[in-house]
């Protein structure tokens, strides 16, 4: 069996932590687990035979970070005013002033992880799905990052049912 490190590349402190992050520390996250797997394909019956989520669906991202274990971590992209509130990040949509976008970093307390990226949802594709990139400014944009590493992140997905396209940056 392959490493860890093998798999999902090795271990990297974040590029860089904004000051808003260093105040809030550490973001709520889940597993890629049966239950979040279930949600996400709840999201994806519901945008497909619903059109609940087109084109607001596309608007959010679910940002994902593999962590020392080899698990992948969900946070929904979020914003905050650092009053303790917090509010869903909207895609190439400005933020309001006040409003600091939080990322990757929370997801591990602000210390070292794996591949990261995001996740949305897409109905532009002919057949709709889930984006799974490597947009992660602080985990993703190493050398030792490959296509590969994203590709078994892929996997893990999909070992839940859960088609997602693959858009790698390298």
């Amino acid at each position: 069996m392959d490493s860890l490190d093998d798999r999902f590349g090795p271990l990297e402190t974040p590029a860089y932590i904004r000051v808003e992050e260093e105040r809030i520390g550490e973001r709520a996250w889940v597993p890629l687990d049966g239950r979040a797997a279930a949600a996400l394909l709840a999201i994806s019956e519901s945008a497909t035979h619903g059109a609940i989520l087109e084109p607001a669906g596309s608007r959010l991202s679910v940002l994902w970070l593999v962590d020392a274990t080899g698990t992948v971590r969900l946070a929904m992209e979020s914003m905050t005013d650092l009053s303790g509130a917090f509010a869903p990040r909207l895609r190439r949509v400005p933020l309001p002033s006040g409003w600091f976008a939080i990322g990757h970093p929370l997801l591990v307390g602000l210390g070292p992880g794996r591949i990261g990226g995001e996740l949305t949802w897409t109905g532009e594709m002919g057949e709709p799905g889930w984006w799974l990139n490597n947009r992660s400014g602080r985990y993703s944009r190493y050398p030792s990052r490959t296509l590969r590493h994203l590709e078994n992140v892929a996997e893990v997905f999909a070992s839940f049912a859960l088609k997602v396209y693959i858009h790698y940056r390298g």
